[in-house]
Formats: structure tokens, C-alpha cells, sequence
């Protein structure tokens, strides 16, 4: 998910036992778009929440996402007993 693959992201400062960073350009969203269907992005962030939401020992946690009207995607992972 980095720059070369046509993403740009912001990430938050590191603390143990999370991550953050948004997502503020998706190739994803940028392609199907371009093919006149934006809102198959959605599908795209849908299949984060299934993956990184069902880690055993982790939550994953999103405000929002590009394709389904967001300004970013937001990502927030953290080991399950922090809050």
C-alpha cells in the first residue's frame, strides 16, 4: 500500500501495541472511477473490515473510507486489550 502502487498515506505516530494512518489517494478508487463505476470502491474497503476486523487479538477500528464518502480511509489497529 505505498506510494509506487498509486497510494499516498499519512501515518500517525507509533505506539506499542498500535498503528495508525489514513489513506488520502486509493488506486482502487482512482481506477474505478475512470471506468465509470466509483461505487465498486466500496467493495475494496469493505474486504479491510472483513480481513483486518476478524484477527484474533486485535481491533481494527475505521471512521470512514474513500469509497463509501469519506475524505480517508482510516485505518487503526491495536492489540485487543489497549484502548
Amino acid at each position: 500500500m505505498g506510494s509506487n502502487s498509486g497510494f499516498k498515506n499519512k501515518f500517525y505516530l507509533k505506539e506499542k501495541g498500535a498503528y495508525g494512518m489514513d489513506v488520502l489517494e486509493c488506486p482502487f478508487k482512482k481506477y474505478l472511477t475512470e471506468l465509470g463505476c466509483p461505487e465498486l470502491t466500496r467493495i475494496f474497503c469493505e474486504n479491510d473490515e472483513r480481513v483486518y476486523g476478524n484477527i484474533p487479538g486485535l481491533v481494527f477500528e475505521r471512521k470512514g473510507t474513500l469509497g463509501k464518502g469519506a475524505d480517508r480511509c482510516g485505518f487503526f489497529i491495536r492489540k485487543a486489550d489497549r484502548k
